[in-house]
């Protein structure tokens, strides 16, 4: 998600370094992610109305500006890149190896949202409530998704596409915009409304998982000095901990790219999707030995 915003913003100001220069990625990550941990000290309410006005301007105004983009783009003569022969051309075929890699993308937008269920008490009526925002959120995930995903596939060669894996939906309003309107400011705008968008969803990444890890605090499933809070109810010291552990996987990141020679920005947000999801799929092993053992 870092990676995106960084691209984005290399968009926006024009400044190919922030992408290419891997001590500079370092940098605007490390800076990404400390803000957004600062900011989650003021507690849940506080990241509450950032993710509300993320979702609104960061994912459906985009969205929606993008699909009208793509009607008129179809009405003005422009061609599709996506060549479809038939249903076996819809399913992906994962005995390739580049299906796989490019899944992982996927799966990573559908994951994370067990995180919520540690606020899940904050809601009014959860037992009816929680399962019904969990349908909503899921049906809109995959219609946001499919929309999103058939636009920019429509409207952007396999090269393009394949060169600029980390920022394709903006490359795609572009190219929109570029060929049969010639509204570039418009694609400014949607480009910093998807990086305030995005970081909006980083912020819930980061309170939802330390809120979690506070309730195991005071479980005493993990030591006792991670049960202390501010006066909002956040955990510091977990915050702070989940801010370390993010920087040390960003000089990872950084580091590798710039020992192999400074591979393509593709690889590095690809490789970054591709460890994000390796830990996820251990936590979601993890969850349901849990649960196999407290119900069997």
């Amino acid at each position: 998600m870092c990676f995106f915003v960084l691209a984005a913003l290399s968009y926006i100001l024009g400044w190919k370094a922030l992408v290419n220069n891997q001590f500079l990625m370092f940098i605007g990550v490390a800076v990404i992610v400390w803000g957004l941990t600062l900011t989650q000290l003021g507690g849940t309410k506080r990241t509450a109305i950032i993710a509300r006005i993320g979702f609104i301007f960061g994912i459906v105004v985009p969205v929606f500006i993008l699909m009208g983009g793509l009607i008129a783009y179809f009405a003005t003569g422009g061609t599709s890149q996506l060549a479809f022969s038939g249903i076996s051309s819809i399913i992906p075929d994962f005995s390739q190896l580049r299906t796989l890699v490019i899944f992982a993308s996927f799966v990573l937008g559908y994951m994370g949202v067990e995180s919520s269920a540690s606020h899940i008490n904050e809601l009014q009526n959860p037992n009816r409530n929680y399962p019904m925002a969990m349908i909503v959120l899921c049906m809109t995930a995959i219609g946001f998704n499919i929309m999103g995903g058939l636009a920019v596939a429509m409207t952007l060669d396999s090269a393009t596409l394949d060169a600029n894996m980390s920022f394709g939906v903006i490359q795609a309003f572009e190219t929109i915009s570029q060929y049969h309107f010639n509204l570039t400011w418009v694609v400014y705008l949607v480009a910093v409304f998807l990086v305030f968008g995005v970081l909006a969803e980083i912020s819930a990444w980061i309170v939802g998982l330390s809120h979690a890890l506070l309730d195991t605090a005071k479980l005493g499933i993990t030591p006792p000095m991670f049960a202390e809070t501010n006066k909002n109810g956040v955990s510091v010291l977990t915050v702070v901990l989940q801010g370390i552990i993010g920087t040390f996987w960003d000089a990872v990141l950084c580091a590798s790219k710039a020992l192999s020679g400074g591979s393509g920005g593709s690889v590095s947000y690809l490789t970054s999707i591709g460890l994000t999801v390796v830990i996820d799929l251990i936590g979601y092993i993890l969850f349901f030995l849990a649960y196999f053992e407290l119900t069997l």
